[in-house]
């Protein structure tokens, strides 16, 4: 943990989260976002391990649920896939803690949550909660809402990636099962031919 962090955390009795995370965000603040935050990977792992450090030990509350949010996007720049999708398991859970389980705040996890689960290219994880999402914003916003058909158009995008993991699939299946018939018909042919072979000599 960072030093000021350990400060702020080891001089109030108790901690004020508020304290903490007004270092942790102006630690944040520094990090660019988009494709430049690849140039602050330091950093990046360093605000994670913070915000880490700090989720363990203090009340969470909206302002630490929400820089647990910007760190699972930056390492999802970072291009680390299953840490991202961790960080936004857990994300899921404290928005139901917080927020309750219908709030606004859960769609938006789980739409985020589906987003890592394709980004690690776990399609068939992904699907269901895609799904939940669209039926909460078709119920909130209405079907023919933008929100609401950028989540289908997400949802078709994940189905292509679950044909694409099942066509594999059979691709390895079927391809081991030919090897395996060859195999057991080259031993046939050999078998056969080893016969005959011992035929000619006893004649």
């Amino acid at each position: 943990m960072h030093r000021l962090t350990q400060r702020a955390i080891r001089e109030s009795r108790p901690p004020r989260v508020e304290d903490v995370l007004d270092l942790l965000e102006d630690y944040l603040q520094g990090i660019p976002s988009g494709p430049a935050a690849w140039e602050f990977r330091d950093e990046i792992e360093a605000l994670v391990a913070q915000a880490d450090a700090v989720y363990e030990v203090l009340p969470l509350t909206p302002r630490l649920y929400k820089l647990r949010e910007s760190c699972a996007t930056l390492l999802g720049l970072l291009h680390e896939p299953q840490r991202a999708l961790a960080l936004r398991l857990s994300r899921l859970a404290d928005a139901e803690r917080l927020f309750g389980p219908e709030n606004d705040w859960n769609v938006n996890a789980r739409w985020e949550l589906a987003r890592a689960y394709q980004a690690a290219e776990e399609y068939g994880s992904a699907v269901p909660f895609f799904e939940r999402t669209i039926a909460d914003l078709t119920g909130e916003l209405g079907p023919e809402d933008p929100v609401t058909t950028a989540a289908r158009i997400e949802l078709a995008i994940c189905l292509i990636g679950v044909d694409r993991e099942q066509a594999r699939e059979q691709a390895t299946h079927s391809g081991s099962g030919g090897r395996r018939a060859g195999s057991r018909a080259s031993g046939r042919r050999g078998r056969a031919g080893r016969s005959g072979a011992a035929q000619e000599r006893g004649r």
